[in-house]
C-alpha cells in the first residue's frame, strides 16, 4: 500500500469537526472504502501532462 497525503480547505469548520472528519477519511483507507485510480507518469513528461484537463476521475502520481 502506498501513502497518501490528503490537502484541503477547511473553511469554517472547528478543530473538532476537522479531528472528526480525518478520523473519518482513516476509517475508510484502512477498511478499504476510500479507493481512487491512478495514472503513473514519468518525471520526463510532466510538463504535458501537468497542463490536462481532463483526467476522468484519475489521480496523477509522479515516478522517476
Amino acid at each position: 500500500m502506498s501513502p497518501v497525503d490528503i490537502y484541503g480547505a477547511a473553511k469554517d469548520l472547528g478543530p473538532q469537526t476537522i479531528g472528526d472528519v480525518y478520523g473519518q477519511i482513516v476509517t475508510w483507507a484502512q477498511s478499504g472504502e476510500l479507493t481512487f485510480e491512478v495514472e503513473k507518469v514519468p518525471l520526463s513528461d510532466i510538463e504535458t501532462v501537468w497542463q490536462r484537463t481532463v483526467l476522468r476521475g484519475k489521480r496523477l502520481v509522479v515516478v522517476p
